[in-house]
C-alpha cells in the first residue's frame, strides 16, 4: 500500500509540473498534438465493482485501487492502448452471510476512438472496445458453509469516457467500463452463476 501511496504522490507532482511548465500560448488543438506526441500514459484511482444478491437484497462490493494504462496513437483519432490494475478487497454481509471479494489481478488490452466536442479540442469524448483478463478471489461465510474459491475470467470489454485537456499533453479524465460477465466457479446454490463487473475510473493522462 506505500508502494502504491507513493506512485499516486509521485503522478500529481509530476501533473503539477507540467500544467505549469506550459505557456498559456501554448494551449489549442491539443487533440491534434497525438501527430507529434503518439505515445501515453496515465494514471487512475479506481474502483471495481459487482452486484451481489443476499437473503437482505441486492450488495454492491466495490473493490478500490490503481489502474495504470499505456497507448499509442498510430492514426489519429484512433489508439491502441493497455492497462494494468491492482485493487484491495471489500465484504459485504447481512448478519448471516458474508462475501469477502479481492482482486489477484486485471489485464486489458482496447482500442480507443477520440472525439473532441468543442472547436478548440479541450474537451474530449471517448470510447473503447477490446479484452479483459482478470481475477477475484471469494470467500463465502453462512451458519452452514465456508467457501473459498477464485473466478478467472477472460472476455470482450467496453467502456465510454470524458477527457478535458489542461494543457496540450495534459488531460483529466473520468470513464466508466464495462470489464466483463464472469461465470461463478462455485457449486453452491446460493450464490449467483454469474455477475458483472464494471469500473470507474479518474485520473490523469500525459503525452509524450
Amino acid at each position: 500500500m506505500r508502494f502504491l501511496k507513493l506512485l499516486l504522490l509521485t503522478c500529481l507532482l509530476t501533473t503539477f509540473v507540467l500544467v505549469n511548465s506550459v505557456p498559456a500560448a501554448a494551449f489549442g488543438r491539443p487533440h491534434r498534438l497525438s501527430q507529434v506526441n503518439p505515445f501515453y500514459g496515465s494514471v487512475a484511482l479506481t474502483g471495481f465493482s459487482f452486484d451481489v444478491d443476499l437473503d437482505s437484497g441486492e450488495e454492491t462490493l466495490t473493490m478500490g485501487g490503481l489502474k495504470l494504462t499505456g497507448g499509442y496513437t498510430f492514426n489519429s483519432p484512433w489508439s491502441v492502448e493497455g492497462s494494468i490494475a491492482f485493487a484491495g478487497d471489500d465484504s459485504v454481509s447481512d448478519g448471516t452471510i458474508e462475501l469477502d471479494s479481492d482482486l489477484n489481478y486485471y489485464l486489458g488490452v482496447f482500442g480507443r476512438f477520440d472525439a473532441p466536442l468543442d472547436q478548440a479540442e479541450r474537451w474530449t469524448f471517448y470510447a473503447r472496445a477490446g479484452i479483459t483478463h482478470f481475477s477475484i478471489d471469494h470467500e463465502y461465510t453462512d451458519v452452514s458453509t465456508d467457501l473459498d474459491w477464485t473466478d478467472d475470467h477472460t472476455g470482450p470489454a467496453i467502456g465510454f469516457g470524458f477527457q478535458y485537456h489542461v494543457n496540450p499533453v495534459t488531460a483529466l479524465f473520468l470513464d466508466y467500463n464495462w470489464e466483463g460477465n464472469v461465470d461463478v466457479d462455485s457449486d453452491d446454490d446460493d450464490i449467483d452463476d454469474d455477475y458483472d463487473v464494471s469500473s470507474i475510473n479518474f485520473g490523469v493522462l500525459g503525452r509524450f
